[in-house]
């Protein structure tokens, strides 16, 4: 779990991401009269993925994507270097990518 006390201005980021690992694997409901059933599924198998990723690489994955954090306050939240923040998410994108598209290898 990260922890970052003290951090004016992260501390809604942070509760975020510690509130997310808590919850089990669980999708935001849909309210689109048009969604289907497969993009359901698809989005439990991302959410699934993200899950398992290491927590740093998770982290700063979820911190860029869903709260919308640049890379330098990434690192401030995180304590580690710009260039950590980057290797993190590049190590993220492609963790990703490989089990997502091991799902739907025909």
């Amino acid at each position: 779990m990260i922890i970052c006390a003290g951090r004016e201005g992260k501390s809604e980021a942070v509760f975020w991401l510690v509130s997310f690992e808590r919850k089990a694997v669980d999708v935001p409901e849909f309210h689109h009269s048009g969604m289907a059933a497969e993009q359901k599924e698809n989005a439990v198998l991302l959410f699934k993925a993200i899950r398992e990723l290491p927590e740093q690489q998770r982290a700063a994955f979820l911190l860029q994507k869903m709260e919308g954090l640049s890379q330098p306050e990434i690192a401030s939240v995180l304590n580690v270097s710009e260039g950590a923040v980057e290797s993190l998410l590049q190590r993220a994108k492609a963790a990703l990518k490989k089990r997502v598209a091991a799902h739907f290898k025909m």
